[in-house]
Parts: C-alpha cells; sequence; structure tokens
C-alpha cells in the first residue's frame, strides 16, 4: 500500500496545474511605476536665429517665430509632458536652456545659425539612457561651419531619435 495520502496527490496535482494554466491564460504583466526621476528627457529646441523673423507669404504673414510660438502653445508639449521630461531651448550660435517653456520667443542679434554642434554637444552631456529623443523647430537655415547631418548621424549611432519640425 502506498498510505494514506497516495489517493488526493494526483487530483491535487491537476487542480493545481489547471490553476496555473489558467493564471497564464490572463497574460499576466509586471508592471513597474516609473517615477519623475526615471522619465526620460526630451529636449524641445527652437531656432531662434534671425532668419526666424522672415514673415512666410500666406493667407497670414506671420513670422517663422511666431509660428513656433503658436505651435508651442497648441498642446502638444503638454501631452507629452506627461510621458517625458521636457527641457526647453533656444538656439542659434550657441544652445540656451530655458527654465520652462517659452512664452514669447526674441530673434538673437548675431548673425548665423549652428543646427549641428551645440545640439550634438547638449546630447552627450545627458548619460545616453536618460535622453528620450530631441525636437527641433527650426526653418533648417544651416550657415555655420560643420555639417549639422553628420551631428545628425552621430545621435542616430547613439540612438537618439531626432525630429525636425520645419518652419518657414
Amino acid at each position: 500500500s502506498c498510505g494514506s495520502g497516495a489517493g488526493w496527490t494526483a487530483p491535487s496535482l491537476r487542480i493545481l496545474l489547471r490553476a496555473f494554466i489558467r493564471f497564464l491564460l490572463l497574460a499576466p504583466a509586471l508592471v513597474e511605476p516609473v517615477d519623475d526621476e526615471n522619465r526620460g528627457e526630451v529636449l524641445v529646441i527652437v531656432d531662434t536665429s534671425p532668419s526666424m523673423e522672415i514673415a512666410d507669404a500666406g493667407e497670414e504673414k506671420i513670422s517663422r517665430l511666431a509660428a513656433a510660438e503658436r505651435l508651442l502653445s497648441s498642446g502638444w508639449a503638454e501631452n507629452l509632458a506627461g510621458q517625458f521630461r521636457l527641457s526647453f531651448h533656444t538656439l542659434a550660435r550657441k544652445l540656451v536652456e530655458l527654465p520652462g517653456p517659452p512664452q514669447k520667443l526674441e530673434a538673437e542679434t548675431s548673425p548665423g545659425t549652428d543646427l549641428g554642434a551645440p545640439v550634438l554637444q547638449r546630447a552627450l552631456k545627458s548619460p545616453r539612457e536618460d535622453l528620450a529623443g530631441i525636437i527641433l523647430l527650426s526653418d533648417g537655415n544651416h550657415n555655420a561651419s560643420g555639417d549639422p547631418r553628420q551631428a545628425a548621424r552621430s545621435l542616430g549611432t547613439l540612438g537618439i531619435p531626432i525630429v525636425a519640425v520645419g518652419i518657414g
């Protein structure tokens, strides 16, 4: 004889196996809460070079800088801030960090725009795992030394996405 527990062992194991299979069919997922410290940072960079003062043809003749202000106040940044830490910057010859979302943008007085080196230098200051991406609002007028495409390639190699939003 096998003892008094032999009669209930097999049915008990079957019940446990069925319960485990049902649990797996529920597709459990491990959810880790993300705190503000661990959300990735997105750099929002606005070109404030003199070329952004140009008013483009159209129904409303507004400057490119005014178009960037409208875009920034349209609500997308608030939606994005729910998922990422946003830091706002202006860019002409150099990158300048702002204390928060810009209310009124002023064009730089010094001529020239460097769309490459300052953006890459700022990206390299952040640990790679902290930087989720870069959004660049610009008319694309680069007239400094160096090729901004090389900076974009370097960012791509690092796995940092850059989204260029053309204005003008």
